[in-house]
Order: structure tokens, then sequence, then C-alpha cells
């Protein structure tokens, strides 16, 4: 099953605020619903904006926050969207997802500048519960064994924290250290590893990463604006995607065949305004894509060892499940 031809972006407007995501849509009594008059207009994208978890079947689960706060949830199931559904909360960053053991879990910075969680078995929504911390930005999330989920967000101190479940309970809160800036990004490429990446203060990329236990700091260089996009195809290789301060995307790659490393910083082209979000469609296949100085969404996709040209997603217009559009994006 595939879901083709993304050619658009979810916005809303409140106190002239605008973003642009998956598919253009208004909000109508607080529920979001589509639009096609929604103009270009060379905004930024800020955050707060979706998420995508994957149920690992086919099934996904698009998130996000509306502008009164609240969360929302929309599914694709059997190649068909569901109706848009509220979550509700009251949440001032982009939410975390992930799916753990046939539950969808999500975290959000609620509006005392905790973390919160709240949690869908498939039929019903648990009740809001505060996991406490003092965070800023948004936190990132992911599952590295069945059962588990670790979280992490910046603290007030500057430093990156994070606090895990095991299955049955939650941890305490535990600092990581380094002095980092806005939200770090975490991948799990294989069982039981964790890598974790940030802006530090010094404008440049920060890597911590667990195996056994946490290793140390590790600076990756470069010079970035806002927060870094990571990405393992399941090939224990990690993309790390940033945007740079001439304003292009840039690449970083580990290669884990051969114990090759770190790859040289590359530059990945384009004229990007938000901070890039990547994705993993299967082995050796993996889209990146990132808000462009033109109001409009942008991305590139790899297949086996091939990257696309830039290629734009569209703000006004959008089609779901249209073989035939050109270029798209894939996700099986």
């Amino acid at each position: 099953m595939a879901l083709h031809g993304w050619r658009g972006a979810v916005g809303y407007e409140n106190n002239g605020f605008r973003a642009m995501y998956i598919e253009p849509v208004d909000f109508s009594d607080g529920i979001p619903v589509v639009r096609t008059d929604w103009p270009r207009t060379g905004s930024a994208f800020p955050v707060p904006g979706p998420v995508i978890a994957s149920r690992g079947d086919g099934s996904i689960d698009l998130m996000m926050t509306g502008p009164s706060g609240s969360l929302y949830r929309r599914p694709f199931d059997d190649g068909v969207w569901g109706e848009w559904d509220s979550v509700g909360g009251a949440t001032t960053s982009t939410p975390a997802a992930t799916w753990i053991a046939g539950t969808l879990h999500v975290f959000v910075r609620g509006t005392d500048g905790a973390l919160w969680h709240r949690w869908f078995t498939g039929s019903a929504w648990s009740n809001w519960e505060s996991l406490g911390g003092s965070i800023i930005g948004s936190p990132t999330a992911v599952s590295m064994a069945p059962g588990r989920a670790d979280v992490f967000a910046q603290g007030t101190d500057g430093a990156l924290w994070h606090r895990w479940f095991t299955g049955s309970a939650w941890s305490n809160w535990e600092s990581l250290g380094g002095s980092i800036i806005g939200s770090p990004t975490i991948v799990s490429m294989a069982p039981g590893r964790l890598d974790v990446f940030a802006q530090g203060t010094d404008g440049a990329l920060w890597h911590r990463w667990f195996s056994d236990g946490w290793a140390s700091w590790e600076p990756l260089g470069g010079l970035l604006v806002g927060g870094p996009g990571a990405v393992s195809d399941s090939s224990g290789d990690l993309d790390v995607f940033v945007q740079g301060t001439d304003g292009a995307m840039w690449h970083r790659g580990f290669a884990s065949a051969g114990w090759a490393g770190w790859g040289a910083w590359e530059p990945f082209g384009g004229r990007i305004m938000s901070d890039p979000s990547a994705t993993a469609t299967g082995s050796g296949q993996i889209a990146v894509t990132a808000g462009g100085g033109d109001g409009d969404a942008w991305a590139r996709t790899l297949s086996g060892s091939a990257w696309t040209g830039w290629f734009p997603l569209g703000a006004s217009s959008w089609r779901v499940g249209v073989a035939d559009v050109e270029p798209t994006l894939e996700f099986r």
C-alpha cells in the first residue's frame, strides 16, 4: 500500500501565525477542514508543526497542534484518510508521537512548561497525565525496544533531559548534560540503540548515543540555524539534515558498513525557512522536507543511491492517492 502525491500543506492563521504542512486546511469551530483557497505567502514555517507516527503496517497517524493549542489527530488506514478528531489538551509545542505495542503515545509541552502525555489504545484515549519537568521547545520521542518509550527535551538549564517508560513504570528525569539550543531529534537505528542530535550553543551539531550506556557528547561540526532532522533507514546508516547559515540545507551521513563512520558535510541545496524533517519509507528510501523561502513546502527523496532534485509539494493544491501526480512521495 502506498500514499501518493502529497501536494499540499496543513495551514492555519492565528494572530498572524501561518504554517504549512501536508494539506491545506482551515479551522471551523476549532475543527480543521480542507481548504483550497489558501494563497502562497512566503512565510516562514514556525513551530508548532505536524508529526506522523507510523504503525508499521502502512497505516499512519497525523498529529498537529491547532491555533487554540489543542491537539488533533487524523488517521490514514487502507489508503483512506479518516476524519480529524480533537485530542484536546493545551500545548505550546509540536507534538511527539510514537506507536508502542499497539498503543499510540503522544507527548507535548503544556502551558505550564511541563511534559504531558496521552495515549490511544486504538479505541479510546486515556486522560492527560503530567510527566513533570520544565522543558523548552518541543519534545522528541522514540521506541528502541518493545514496550519502551524514550522522551527527550531541552531543560530550562539548557541541558538535554531524558525520561523513559519501561513498559510498566516511568523513570525519573535524568540530565544528559550538554548545552543545547531548541528542540533535539532522536532516532533508533537498531534495537537498544539511541542517537540524539541537537544544536549546541556554538551553533554546531552535537551528537550523543546510547548502546549499553551513554557515550560522551561529540561535536559533528557545521553551523546550524534551528534544530536538525535525522533518520535511519533501517540499514544501520544515519542521515542528518540541517539548515545552514546560507539558508540552504546541508547533510551529513553515517555509514555503518565497514565502519566507514561519519562522512563530510555536503550541501543539499534549496533555500529553506524551517527545520528539516526526515522520514524513512523503507530500506534505502528516505524523504526529507522543509519550508522554502517562497512559502511552499519542498522535498527531496532517496531511492537506493539516487536523490531526486528539489520539488514543491504545493501550498494551494493537493491530491492524495493519485498515481499520475509527479513528483510523488510514497509511504509504503
